[in-house]
């Protein structure tokens, strides 16, 4: 576990608070320069966030929930926040149909991309972290002796196309062509540099 400052339990015991009695927060946000000195996000101004769930994550706390701004469910890093605030305003409801674990499995191991259906082509072998990147309920079709075709809803964003990228061609997308093309700028841009 990577050591944090004291502030970050003070922090925590705010959003949980906030979170069991229903209430909004507010609060800077920052993010590091260059030479490693914070930087206010949002030019300074305050986030209104209604968090519904606090998460554990590589070493990290992340707080999930509504944020104002961005108009949509969305995470911030617990240790990257400043002057948190609980508001007398009510939390804005949760959705009913809101799942956690497909949330966090979205952001944290794909992180948070356009949403779109991809096909992998596998070879036989890549049954487990086709699963394990998935979970039990992904879509999968065996092709020939050698392969299995997989159907995933995923979030496609860099982290996408470097998970895809560590299994060399034991994993291919297949579809949809722009994800392809995508993917194939990717890596020439990498190699160009």
């Amino acid at each position: 576990m990577k050591p944090f400052n004291e502030q970050i339990y003070y922090l925590v015991d705010n959003i949980n608070t906030a979170i069991n009695h229903g209430k909004q927060i507010s609060f800077r946000y920052f993010h590091y320069d260059q030479h490693r000195s914070e930087v206010p996000n949002n030019d300074g101004k305050r986030y209104y966030f209604s968090p519904y769930f606090l998460v554990w994550n590589e070493d990290h706390y992340y707080v999930v929930g509504y944020s104002e701004k961005h108009q949509k469910i969305t995470t911030f890093r617990v240790d990257r926040m400043r002057e948190v605030n609980i508001l007398s305003s009510d939390a804005v409801e949760k959705p009913a149909d809101f799942s956690l674990p497909e949330f966090t499995r979205q952001v944290f191991d794909m992180y948070d991309g356009a949403k779109e259906t991809v096909i992998l082509l596998c070879k036989n072998d890549m049954m487990n972290y086709i699963i394990d990147r998935f979970g039990d309920g992904v879509e999968t079709i065996p092709m020939d002796c050698r392969h299995f075709k997989a159907v995933a809803e995923v979030s496609v964003s860099q982290t996408f196309f470097a998970w895809v990228f560590q299994f060399n061609d034991d994993i291919k997308i297949t579809a949809p062509a722009p994800v392809i093309t995508r993917y194939k700028g990717m890596l020439r841009h990498v190699l160009d540099q």
